[in-house]
């Protein structure tokens, strides 16, 4: 049998190789490190402040973006339709804030490490929110999600809830086992 194999490598030894190439090149290509930027809106509040001549209304949204790639992500671009009265990004890092010919209002955050969360705070006052027109650096577009806020359960609860799922797909397999065997 590996004779047999041996005699077809060495009569089809081009078209082996070029195949062999081809399919390494092309595992190596579909594993490669990659930036993969998601983002969205969790949570939102419009407060009034009220004094003794005029009421100002405060809204505040909190937009996260994540790079859940593998690779680090450079110079990622957060595009709103126009410019928040105030913007606060978390983690203290570096940002540049500038006007698009357009007149569209941007933030450009040079790194955002591989599974990296940043949260931008953006605050408008007496102002309309503004819609986020696009997430992207110069190798992917960003994927909206959504994000929610979850409640942190304690230790026993969490422990429970696990026990519960195991034992359940516990009795799931042992229900396939006896209706397939």
């Amino acid at each position: 049998m590996i004779d047999e194999i041996k005699a077809i490598v060495r009569d089809y030894a081009p078209i082996v190789s070029v195949i062999l190439t081809a399919v390494v090149s092309t595992v190596v290509y579909t594993f490669r490190p990659k930036v993969k930027i998601i983002w969205g809106r969790a949570n939102n509040s419009y407060n009034t402040v009220k004094t003794e001549t005029n009421q100002t209304g405060v809204y505040c949204e909190k937009y996260y973006v994540q790079n859940t790639g593998r690779k680090p992500a450079t110079d990622v671009e957060f595009v709103y339709h126009h410019a928040p009265t105030e913007i606060g990004i978390w983690q203290a890092r570096d940002y540049a804030k500038k006007q698009t010919p357009e007149g569209n209002f941007m933030i450009t955050i040079p790194r955002i490490a591989p599974k990296e969360l940043v949260i931008i705070d953006a605050i408008y006052i007496n102002l309309v929110t503004a819609e986020v027109i696009s997430v992207k650096n110069g190798e992917v577009i960003g994927k909206r999600v959504n994000f929610v806020v979850n409640r942190k359960f304690n230790r026993f609860v969490e422990i429970a809830f696990l026990m519960l799922f195991f034992g359940g797909f516990a009795f799931y397999v042992s229900l396939l086992i006896r209706i397939f065997f």
